[in-house]
């Protein structure tokens, strides 16, 4: 009896030991399996653009993804705009970029409601938060997540920098010089 006893702990030891050496060999495989991080990005610029007066601003940076031919910004913002202004922020676009993507949280609505895209007859788009030109948006905080491809109209090779221009209330521009590297 003391055999088969003593055969019963021998193998559910083994067991315990293979699965803790089998998960130790997963969690190992795991571990060292690498993902992404800040993959492609070549440069960064910070914007903050603030109009005290209405309670208006926006703050955030500029991701640069930039290939031997080809340019890719993401725009990332937070977003807060005065309770009685109606002329929100102005993302404005150059004709060389392509807008790909746009999500915005504005007031926690993640519709179109408070994003308007405006293209600009001689090239480029505005994209507006919170603009109404009638009655105030009620204000609001959020956030904007935007991604550009610079498009056929200009080779790199032909520029050293792209500039994004970005308004709180029509009142405060900053001009973004985004450095192109060859």
């Amino acid at each position: 009896m003391n055999k088969t006893y003593a055969k019963i702990i021998l193998s559910i030891s083994i067991v315990i030991i293979a699965a803790a050496v089998f998960y130790c060999l997963q969690f190992n495989e795991n571990g060292d399996r690498t993902t992404p991080i800040n993959d492609g990005i070549t440069s960064f610029v910070e914007f903050d653009v603030d109009c005290p007066e209405c309670g208006t601003s926006t703050e955030g940076t500029i991701f640069v993804m930039q290939s031997r031919d080809s340019v890719k910004l993401r725009v990332m913002a937070d977003l807060t705009v005065g309770e009685t202004d109606k002329e929100g922020l102005d993302f404005f676009i150059p004709k060389e970029f392509d807008i790909t993507g746009i999500q915005c949280s504005y007031k926690g609505v993640t519709s179109s409601e408070y994003v308007t895209l405006r293209p600009y007859p001689e090239g480029g788009n505005d994209v507006y938060i919170a603009r109404t030109h009638i009655v105030p948006s009620g204000g609001g905080d959020g956030m904007l997540v935007m991604d550009l491809q610079l498009n056929g109209l200009v080779k790199l090779k032909d520029i050293d920098s792209l500039v994004l221009s970005i308004s709180a209330a029509e009142t405060v521009v900053e001009k973004v010089v985004i450095p192109i590297t060859y």
